[in-house]
């Protein structure tokens, strides 16, 4: 499909707060390492495989107050690392303001796309009308000042788009573009209507930069929540497969403001029949190109509704940026023997003299995955702490006894080899860690199905999750007064 060498450039560093999150790229990549700020279970075995530089393991006394590439980026001691090994390329998860006056002050080139290409199009009221722009049809809906909300609203457009006037509307709050569906609320009565006017004015009236302005209310769809990931390229757009979204699981965290919460995904639950596989893939298809018309490179997410009664595919928002189906996306493809969708985004945004079969990488890219991840939490508002012990790697799981046993060390999909086993990677804690309130802890990751139906998860993923917090121990601690981890 491409030249099966790896990509001879300058030395490129991946940024996050755990080195998992960039390990792909050094499959293809000859001059590649990790800049990090955590050292957790799995980073060990990743720095055996590629140069990984981990603050917390080079300078243990190093504390920063939030663990994102700008902060990271900010540290003496990494900017000494990049000056000492040449490294003037960086691959961040998405790019900020913070990060790129940095980058500019200091001369590095940040491989993704810059903020005033991207993020308007994080907004739900920008990406309707991009949507209507590329040739989609939205979801029925429209965009309203926050003062023309009110209940009488609610009533007309129930009965505009519903015989039974009961059905909810979906609100979304166009400005709130971080914290996975926080900002959504499902509206049928006078009740959730005054509930979320009542949120909404308490965000009106807070400092924020980007001040509140618009909100999208559209037509309740039924179906599963589902999304695609894509890549644009100078040769069109690379389009995958439909993935469905793990959300609003409270095995794993804390179900409070807002619907639709990310908790994972699902290769393996179901597979879409071709027709709607072909729906997603066009629309991911539009709008990669319609994203690239307006200056946008490289790899990016759409949320979709896949209603499969009525055989349709809804777009719902874009996350232009690396989501969080990666890398575990990447490396099922790289399991198939392709090149991952890190490489055409990486060869884009460093506009290499690379060539490639649009057609035969998007077919590629079309087969069938199996695997699953979800994302553990602390599951409390309160700092916490690990008191257990639960080393990062692959383990067996025996659902009838009831028990977990470590089998080996691993930190990728690929070293799962059996339907028994799963593997735990992405910050796996070492014993008395502590943690903010809300935290992410880890990420479970197997090759079967979690889900059983839309947010409920199969009796035996329940099960395994509960073993693992039991043996985790996480208690609630009192606030530190130094900054710890995330």
């Amino acid at each position: 499909m491409v030249n099966t060498n790896k990509l001879t450039t300058p030395p490129i560093a991946g940024i996050a707060p755990n080195a998992f999150s960039r390990v792909v790229a050094n499959s293809f990549l000859d001059n590649y390492s990790i800049i990090c700020f955590k050292w957790r279970g799995e980073t060990a075995y990743i720095a055996r495989d590629m140069k990984v530089h981990a603050v917390e393991h080079e300078n243990p006394e190093t504390k920063i107050e939030r663990t994102n590439a700008m902060e990271i980026l900010s540290l003496p001691s990494v900017q000494e690392y990049m000056k000492e090994n040449n490294i003037r390329d960086i691959l961040v998860y998405k790019s900020t303001i913070g990060v790129e006056e940095l980058a500019d002050s200091m001369g590095w080139n940040i491989i993704g796309n810059r903020t005033t290409v991207k993020d308007k199009f994080e907004n739900k009221a920008f990406f309707r009308k991009a949507l209507v722009e590329a040739g989609i049809s939205p979801i029925p809906g429209d965009i309203y000042a926050p003062h023309e909300l009110t209940y009488e609203l609610v009533l007309k457009l129930q009965s505009e788009y519903y015989a039974d006037a009961r059905k909810p509307l979906v609100f979304q709050i166009a400005e709130m573009t971080a914290g996975g569906g926080t900002g959504t609320a499902f509206i049928s009565t006078k009740e959730e209507f005054d509930a979320f006017m009542e949120k909404l004015n308490t965000k009106l009236s807070e400092k924020r930069k980007n001040p509140i302005q618009n909100i999208t209310i559209a037509k309740f769809i039924e179906g599963e929540s589902c999304s695609i990931a894509g890549c644009v390229t100078k040769k069109g757009t690379i389009t995958a497969r439909i993935q469905t979204q793990i959300q609003d699981i409270p095995e794993v965290r804390l179900l409070g403001e807002g619907s639709g919460l990310f908790c994972g995904h699902d290769w393996s639950y179901k597979d879409y029949d071709e027709s709607l596989q072909l729906q997603a893939q066009e629309i991911a298809r539009k709008f990669g190109d319609h994203l690239y018309k307006n200056g946008y490179k490289g790899i990016f997410g759409l949320d979709l509704m896949v209603n499969e009664a009525e055989g349709m595919v809804y777009p719902v928002e874009c996350n232009p940026r690396y989501t969080d189906a990666f890398p575990i996306l990447t490396m099922m493809q790289s399991a198939k023997g392709l090149w991952p969708m890190d490489y055409y985004h990486i060869a884009e945004h460093l506009n290499l003299d690379y060539d490639f079969d649009l057609n035969k990488v998007s077919e590629g890219f079309n087969q069938i995955y199996r695997g699953s991840q979800i994302i553990l939490e602390t599951k409390t508002n309160e700092w916490s702490k690990v008191t257990g012990d639960l080393p990062a790697g692959v383990y067996n799981f025996d659902q009838k006894n009831n028990t977990i046993r470590y089998v080996r060390e691993g930190y990728r999909y690929e070293d799962i080899v059996s339907p028994e086993e799963f593997l735990l990677t992405e910050g796996v804690p070492f014993k008395d860690t502590v943690f903010k309130p809300g935290a992410r802890v880890l990420r479970l990751v197997r090759t079967g199905a979690m889900l059983k139906a839309k947010s409920e998860l199969t009796d035996e993923t329940k099960q395994l999750v509960a073993l693992l917090y039991d043996r985790l121990q996480i208690v609630e601690i009192e606030a530190p007064i130094e900054p710890d981890e995330e």
